[in-house]
C-alpha cells in the first residue's frame, strides 16, 4: 500500500454533519429500477438532491456546498398481485405530480421533477447520516 498523504492534519478536518431532521424541497436526479433477492419484481432507486438555497438558516452550507443528495429506495415496482405495492408507487407519482392514470409510464420524465422529502437522522457505523422516510408533493401556495 502506498503511503497517504493528506492536504491537511486530520484532528484540524472538520467533520461533516448531516443536515436537521425535517421536510425539505428536493429534486429527482436519477432514476433506477433495481432488483433484489427480496424484490425479484424491482424498486426505485432515486437520487434526489437538495439545493444549498434550501438549506436551513443555521445550517453550515461549507458541510455540502453543492447540495446534498439523498436516495430513495422504497418504492416497489406496482404488481396487481400484491396490492401493498401499489399505493406507495401511487403516492411517489403524486409527490412528482405524475398523473395515477395508465398503465405505461416513462420514468425518464420524471428527471428534474420536485417534490419534498421528510429527512430523519440516523446513525450508520458510527456516522449520522440522512435518510429519507418518506415524499411528498410540495403544497401548492
Amino acid at each position: 500500500m502506498d503511503l497517504i498523504k493528506l492536504n491537511t492534519a486530520i484532528e484540524e478536518m472538520e467533520e461533516y454533519e448531516p443536515l436537521p431532521a425535517g421536510l425539505y424541497t428536493a429534486e429527482l436526479r436519477d432514476l433506477e429500477v433495481r432488483h433484489s433477492e427480496k424484490q425479484p419484481n424491482g424498486f426505485f432507486y432515486a437520487q434526489l438532491r437538495i439545493d444549498p438555497q434550501d438549506y436551513p438558516a443555521d445550517y453550515d452550507a461549507a458541510n455540502a456546498p453543492e447540495g446534498v443528495t439523498v436516495v430513495y429506495a422504497r418504492v416497489q415496482m406496482p404488481d396487481a398481485n400484491n396490492r401493498r405495492t401499489v399505493k406507495p408507487f401511487k403516492n411517489f407519482l403524486k409527490a412528482m405530480g405524475v398523473t395515477t392514470a395508465g398503465d405505461t409510464f416513462d420514468p425518464q420524465d420524471w428527471i428534474g421533477r420536485s417534490l419534498q422529502v421528510l429527512l430523519s437522522v440516523n446513525d450508520y457505523q458510527g456516522s449520522p447520516v440522512n435518510n429519507v422516510e418518506a415524499v411528498q408533493a410540495i403544497p401548492s401556495t
